[in-house]
């Protein structure tokens, strides 16, 4: 039986990928013990509740080559064995010349970590996203054939990851975030074999979530956006809808919580529709300033759309999930996974993505319905989370895999 589980991460803890945060902390409650070993030096900033995570992470030390050459015979052997093994496949499923200097570079950082792994000797690895995170589950597999498994979310599925079908071959499991993603793969991958693949939803923890009916009574409606400012996250539309509820005399305030590359192109197109009045950028807000933000405001929305130069969309934001398990009432697109999460007028409301007209005329639609109308929605997403999206489920169903699985893949 599983006892023991490495997690191989990127920056680590996250600020936006806080339910691999919860997803550990209640493995590490349920008695597994866990090790995390980091793509990423260890932040500059932590969080003092996030001291747990770091006192139980391997961060990178040091220059790899340096480290290398100071066992150079052994390193050699491990080098060679894992080269050797992945070889076809190095060639014909990397993305270009910068594909295989990340393979190379992962390598390296296994063999860095090589021997505390082994110290630990789990007898399972997880792995969030099929990127090179992944590859360092592979790694170890191919030379101890110790099970992992991979949880495939978004931008990993939307772009072929290097090393994929070796890294699906041989994962004990595939579990995605959404029944899509398994669809989108299976029509673009004819390559890849599905039959190990499962669906297992993100959630969070409804317990620290309490439910509050509409109305929230504020005086001029307040509509909460939430999420990292890139152009997935469709902000910009949001932007448009409120400058057509401007044009309507339609009196409302809109925050944006996040942080990203995008906000002075946000920032710019707000005070070019001339809402610097109305939108207002909170940057970064941890999990307890968002949850303050939910039950302030009146209605949530993103506006989440395919990334066509990038090639990547959300998968089922958890942001939308915060929402719901709170009461307040969700606007978001017909786009990915979402509509697995949303039923359009059941317990939310779906538009289409990149039209601001439509989702201003939603927002207008919701301002005016009637209370006992919106509660039987916001009432349906409380239970939709709690029965499907519910993180205390979710581990419970995780252990249950872990029960099965084999000593050696």
């Amino acid at each position: 039986m599983v006892k023991k589980i490495v997690y191989f991460v990127d920056l680590f803890p996250s600020k936006s990928e806080t339910w691999v945060q919860n997803e550990i902390f209640s493995l590490m409650q349920q008695g597994f013990e866990i090790k995390i070993f980091s793509r990423d030096k260890k932040p500059s900033v932590t969080l003092q509740d996030n001291s747990l995570f770091v006192k139980n992470t391997e961060y990178p030390k040091g220059l790899f080559l340096i480290y290398f050459f100071k066992n150079p015979i052994r390193n050699l052997s491990l080098f060679y064995k894992i080269i050797k093994a992945i070889r076809k496949d190095f060639w014909s499923d990397t993305k270009g010349t910068r594909g295989k200097i990340q393979v190379l570079k992962d390598l390296l950082l296994y063999i860095h970590k090589w021997d505390k792994i082994n110290i630990f000797n789990p007898d399972l690895i997880v792995v969030h996203f099929a990127d090179a995170r992944a590859d360092f589950a592979l790694f170890h597999n191919l030379l101890y054939k110790t099970p992992y498994l991979i949880k495939i979310h978004a931008h990993d599925v939307f772009r072929r990851q290097n090393l994929f079908k070796l890294k699906i071959d041989r994962a004990y499991k595939i579990l995605s975030i959404s029944n899509y993603n398994i669809e989108f793969i299976k029509n673009r991958d004819k390559d890849i074999d599905i039959s190990k693949f499962n669906v297992h939803h993100c959630g969070i923890s409804i317990n620290k979530y309490e439910f509050k009916s509409v109305p929230r009574n504020n005086n001029i409606p307040i509509i909460l956006s939430v999420g990292r400012l890139t152009n997935m996250k469709g902000f910009d539309t949001l932007i448009k809808a409120s400058s057509e509820l401007h044009k309507k005399n339609l009196t409302h305030r809109i925050i944006i919580a996040g942080y990203g590359p995008d906000k002075e192109y946000l920032v710019n197109l707000s005070n070019h529709l001339k809402l610097q009045n109305v939108v207002e950028f909170k940057d970064y807000c941890s999990p307890e300033e968002v949850k303050n933000l939910l039950y302030l405001s009146d209605l949530f929305i993103l506006a989440s759309r395919f990334d066509k130069k990038n090639k990547t969309q959300d998968g089922i934001p958890v942001a939308i999930m915060e929402a719901m398990s709170t009461g307040l009432p969700v606007i978001t697109t017909n786009t990915s996974g979402i509509p697995e999460l949303i039923e359009d007028n059941v317990n939310g409301f779906l538009v289409p993505p990149d039209d601001p007209l439509k989702l201003s005329n939603k927002i207008e639609e919701i301002f005016a319905m009637s209370e006992s109308k919106l509660n039987k929605i916001v009432i349906n997403a409380r239970l939709k989370i709690e029965n499907d999206f519910n993180l205390d489920k979710l581990n419970i169903d995780l252990k249950k895999l872990f029960e099965k699985v084999p000593e050696s893949i």
